[in-house]
């Protein structure tokens, strides 16, 4: 993690180091966090077993969102269709991040889930590989983690090597997705390489100074990628995502126009939602960029 050492706690069972759990290192975790879910492990067997959390200012100790009351004591997931299914569990945001999870090692080991190096975001994108791995994941309403929010952190600053790390999360993503196996859960693999490949591009519209960046990531992106028709016709790929990606269709020179339609909208959303980040300025690419991401 930028700025900071990820810490990994060994949890245990039956045997030391059977179970592994994520914490940073500017956060703290709540009294019984880690035992409270190796029990939750232990009667569910699942393969990622995720506590509920909070989030404050790292300065103040302001509480800026409060854990999500819940109404059942725990929750279990054989797929992530049915977890996407549970608003309670969405309004969590359990994705992106790999702390507050308790993962069997095994999984990781027989899956060869690890960090990527070299980049920010290495967190995000290690746990859409987790989730493509067809996990079975159980969600505790027991408060086990306090997330403290800092004014520098990755998500609150924008440098070139954020939008590298997006670009480079994007090529992991189509490359992974690619050689993943059709399963219950490929519809989350295939919209999760449309969600980093047009975050990536409405980065590059929205926060670096060349014009012409956007236009250059889009024409590099639609020689990586050529989705199947799965995109459309998976009935749990969101509308969204079917709608935005129609681009595919059109000419290069009409689904870049036709993309950053989109982009433009999202861009005033985004500018509402979330002001701090709108008001970072915008970003010059070094002249040694475009080499570094190939």
């Amino acid at each position: 993690m930028e700025g900071y050492l990820q810490l990994v706690i060994v949890g245990y069972m039956k045997r030391w180091g059977e179970l592994i759990y994520f914490l940073d290192s500017d956060d703290y975790i709540c009294e019984r966090a880690v035992s409270s879910l190796v029990e939750l492990y232990n009667q569910t067997q699942a393969s990622i077993v995720v506590g509920n959390l909070k989030i404050v200012d790292h300065q103040t100790g302001e509480v800026m969102r409060n854990s999500i009351q819940l109404p059942l004591s725990y929750y279990f997931f054989k797929s992530l269709k049915d977890l996407y299914a549970c608003r309670e569990i969405v309004e969590m945001d359990l994705n992106g991040i790999a702390c507050n999870k308790l993962i069997e090692k095994n999984f990781l080991l027989e899956n060869n889930l690890f960090f990527d190096i070299g980049m920010l975001f290495e967190d995000d994108i290690w746990s859409y590989k987790v989730y493509c791995c067809k996990p079975k994941i159980a969600v505790s309403s027991i408060p086990t983690y306090v997330y403290r929010m800092r004014p520098s952190s990755i998500m609150t600053t924008f440098t070139e090597r954020h939008f590298y790390s997006s670009v480079k999360c994007a090529d992991i993503a189509i490359l992974y997705g690619h050689h993943v196996q059709q399963s219950p859960n490929h519809w989350f693999v295939i919209n999760g390489i449309e969600r980093y490949i047009i975050g990536a591009l409405y980065k590059s519209f929205d926060k670096v100074k060349l014009k012409d960046t956007y236009s250059r990531l889009y024409r590099r992106y639609r020689k990586k990628h050529r989705p199947s028709f799965e995109l459309w016709s998976n009935p749990n790929v969101p509308l969204a995502t079917k709608v935005k990606s129609l681009h595919y269709l059109l000419p290069c020179i009409l689904g870049e126009k036709f993309l950053l339609l989109f982009l433009k909208r999202q861009q005033k959303i985004m500018r509402k939602l979330y002001p701090h980040q709108a008001a970072l300025p915008t970003i010059k690419l070094s002249d040694s960029f475009w080499s570094e991401i190939e």
